[in-house]
């Protein structure tokens, strides 16, 4: 069944971040690295019981690049300094809204 066209898009998007788990996984455990995981406006399509339960699986990685337009998602978990987060506006990188990082 072609999931795309007969799914919704949060269950399509949740498919395809099942297959990216199950990859990383594969590089952990077969190759013995650890793998950076980089998600793209993940959170868009998921719905609340879908976004929390991502964020849990993502605490067992040490490295996780999430970009979003939805900051308030990960606000609970910024404001418990679980993650660091940064601000990109104009070429300049804002840690936290506080510190200056210009590229």
């Amino acid at each position: 069944m072609d999931l795309k066209n007969y799914g919704s898009r949060g269950q399509f998007r949740t498919a395809i971040l099942s297959i990216k788990f199950a990859e990383a996984e594969y590089i952990k455990t077969q190759i013995g690295t650890e793998p950076i995981i980089l998600l793209d406006d993940v959170m868009s399509e998921l719905d609340t019981k879908r976004r929390l339960l991502l964020i849990s699986m993502l605490d067992q990685y040490k490295q996780v690049l999430i970009t979003t337009t939805e900051k308030k998602i990960f606000e609970s978990l910024i404001q418990g300094n679980k993650i660091n987060s940064f601000h990109i506006k104009a070429g300049t990188i804002l840690k936290n809204d506080t510190n200056k990082l210009t590229i």
